[in-house]
């Protein structure tokens, strides 16, 4: 005869509360351990600046071959296009410049969020420039002096936090675009 053991709905709110806490500490380890914003320096590649696009997108030279990138989490204002049928946003050729003040002929240590590319078929990538001796995000550098707005384009939303608050700063500062071109 078998016998039927059966447990009270407190000692069962017990074990499933047990269960719960195993997997959160299970999920927990398994996390790694670098900050959202720091890419392991293995992930990274260094490259050369070839050329400015633009406030946001670069040529560099990667393993002998040119590629454009477009930096993530960033949008700089357009420039004039080249067959004259859209006039420069506002303080458009002003962001390119300081991006060209930035990084023009220097190596940039590029690090990939999620995304490998973009529907044009540019490199997607995080980029960060050496300036006394500190690799400082290139895209933060642009957002905080108003050069750029933060844009999320997920999933490339790793360093989103950190690119609205250089964003609120610069804003808040008059800095750049915002001082130039009003609250848009």
């Amino acid at each position: 005869m078998t016998r039927r053991v059966t447990a009270s709905p407190a000692r069962l709110a017990g074990i499933v509360g047990v269960l719960l806490l195993a997997a959160v500490l299970v999920a927990a380890v398994a996390m790694p351990t670098a900050a959202p914003d720091a890419a392991p320096a293995d992930a990274s590649e260094l490259v050369t600046v070839v050329r400015i696009v633009d406030g946001d997108t670069v040529l560099v030279e990667i393993d002998g071959r040119v590629e454009r990138v477009r930096y993530v989490g960033i949008d700089a204002p357009e420039l004039e296009s080249t067959d004259g049928g859209r006039a420069a946003d506002c303080f458009g050729p002003e962001a390119r410049h300081r991006h060209v003040e930035l990084v023009a002929g220097r190596q940039l240590r590029m690090e990939r969020d999620r995304s490998d590319r973009d529907r044009f078929d540019r490199l997607l990538r995080h980029a960060r420039v050496e300036i006394d001796g500190e690799w400082r995000h290139v895209g933060e550098l642009l957002v905080a002096e108003g050069a750029a707005h933060a844009r999320s384009y997920p999933p490339d939303t790793s360093l989103d936090g950190r690119l609205a608050d250089a964003e609120r700063r610069a804003r808040d500062a008059d800095a750049g675009l915002w001082g130039a071109c009003g609250p848009g």
